[in-house]
């Protein structure tokens, strides 16, 4: 048995993998099995990969029998997996040399179910971004969010114990409901370990485009409701209510700031409205929503169930940064300067005609 079983789904990658497969011969722990799983590639992705697993055992490989997705392929990696602790790594990204034996160390001498690093961000336009979000992870009572899942290795008996799987059916954000009814099941301890960094490559193309098609969202919608469901299942509520209030307000915030904002048509505004009426509803304290939901003026359409007038209101909006309109007051209104949401641009307000200029790209 391996102390850390590494699980990635391949699909067409073949301008990558190679990057993704040197970062992990090359860590400085070795107790780990690879495992490839391929969901039927056209290119040359697994050929890359035979030609180091005939020189190193460690690299198994599994070929699944038709296209199915990376929920599927993932879920075999589970089934086959025999390490102490798991560990899922995307076939287009790469990690630290000293990931996993910062990571196992740190775990063997905690006990901890879960452990978590950093993230480093690779743009699309050369610069990079570094997530630093491990002490804030800290005071939210060690909730982290699904951008993030990857950065963390997990007890495997944690996970194969409360059979928890990735859904098939979600095509977007399945990583999110995975970590989100991971944590709520973890019963020892979250650890963390700073300067330490998975390094995610975004690329065009991507599930994480800026574009999504309108079945994409449909499935991050569906992923943010699972959440709550996930949520209204547990007993956090009860043990830890303000916790529970931040956890669950927090999926239809991302909702309005990301997804809707990622497609221009009014089908996805009116998909992404009412998937935050519904978390509203199924909320179990709605006076508490209320209060820390930050968009005060979409609140009479989400109490009342008003969908279509919600969503055509998100269809006026052209980014996220808008929202945020909503509540400023006159003199913002009259001039402010702040950074787009992104962090690309500075958002320049005068006389109420707002001004976008793209930062520098040497700055970090």
């Amino acid at each position: 048995m391996a102390a850390i079983s590494v699980i990635i789904p391949v699909y067409n990658v073949e301008e990558y993998i190679e990057r993704c497969i040197r970062s992990l011969l090359n860590q400085t722990f070795n107790d780990i099995e690879m495992i490839f799983i391929d969901d039927c590639s056209t290119d040359n992705s697994i050929k890359n990969i035979k030609k180091y697993a005939n020189k190193d055992h460690r690299i198994k490989i599994f070929c699944l029998e038709k296209n199915s997705g990376a929920a599927i392929a993932r879920n075999k990696g589970l089934e086959v997996a025999s390490g102490e602790y798991l560990s899922f790594i995307d076939p287009d990204d790469a990690i630290d040399l000293n990931f996993y034996e910062s990571l196992y160390k740190k775990a063997k001498a905690t006990n901890a179910d879960i452990v978590k690093c950093e993230r480093r961000t690779y743009e699309t336009d050369g610069s990079i971004t570094y997530s630093n979000l491990n002490q804030r992870i800290k005071k939210r009572g060690n909730f982290f969010f699904g951008y993030e899942w990857t950065t963390a290795i997990y007890r495997s008996s944690l996970i194969k114990g409360n059979n928890i799987k990735f859904l098939p059916e979600l095509i977007k954000a399945q990583d999110t409901a995975f970590l989100n009814k991971v944590l709520l099941k973890t019963t020892k301890s979250i650890e963390f370990v700073d300067n330490v960094y998975y390094n995610y490559y975004r690329r065009f193309g991507s599930l994480n485009a800026k574009e999504l098609p309108v079945k994409y969202v449909k499935s991050a919608v569906l992923s943010q409701k699972i959440q709550c469901e996930n949520l209204n299942c547990s007993n956090l509520y009860e043990t830890n209510p303000n916790l529970y209030m931040e956890l669950y307000v927090h999926r239809p915030v991302v909702l309005l700031a990301m997804t809707a904002f990622q497609n221009v048509e009014y089908e996805a505004k009116l998909i992404c409205a009412q998937g935050v009426i519904d978390c509203y509803k199924a909320c179990k304290n709605k006076k508490a929503f209320e209060e820390l939901f930050p968009y005060k003026n979409f609140l009479k359409y989400i109490k009342n169930n008003r969908t279509k007038k919600f969503a055509s209101i998100l269809y006026k909006m052209k980014t996220p940064d808008e929202l945020n309109d909503l509540s400023i007051n006159f003199w913002q209104k009259i001039f402010s300067i702040k950074k787009s949401t992104d962090g690309r641009y500075k958002i320049l307000r005068l006389l109420g005609v707002r001004f976008c200029f793209e930062i520098n790209k040497g700055k970090r």
